[in-house]
């Protein structure tokens, strides 16, 4: 008998530790240059892609929830940028910019 014991989603990113994350219902990957979210369908019994969320130019290297705002979702890219999103609207709520590439936020 055959048991799946892992799940590489297409596009994650094997190299960069934190582009995986989940909150509550939700949970999230990131693919280069998008993060995919997930939500638990509770009647089906499994996640469903409820978003896809694109604004890094480079390669997303980090994502992070929000402890106090569960629909909060912060990422980071190699360019510096970290971008605070609010995935029920599906837009960024807060913007930095690092001079330096951000490889993990938590």
């Amino acid at each position: 008998m055959v048991r799946q014991v892992a799940l590489l989603p297409a596009g994650c990113q094997p190299w960069n530790r934190n582009v995986v994350a989940s909150s509550g219902q939700h949970f999230a990957y990131s693919a280069t240059l998008a993060i995919y979210i997930y939500k638990m369908d509770r009647v089906h019994k499994e996640h469903r892609l409820i978003s896809i969320m694109s604004e890094h130019k480079k390669t997303i290297t980090s994502i992070c929830w929000c402890p106090e705002k569960p629909n909060h979702l912060a990422s980071s890219s190699a360019d510096g940028l970290v971008i605070v999103w609010d995935i029920t609207t599906q837009r960024p709520v807060a913007k930095l910019t690092h001079k330096e590439p951000v490889l993990c936020i938590d």
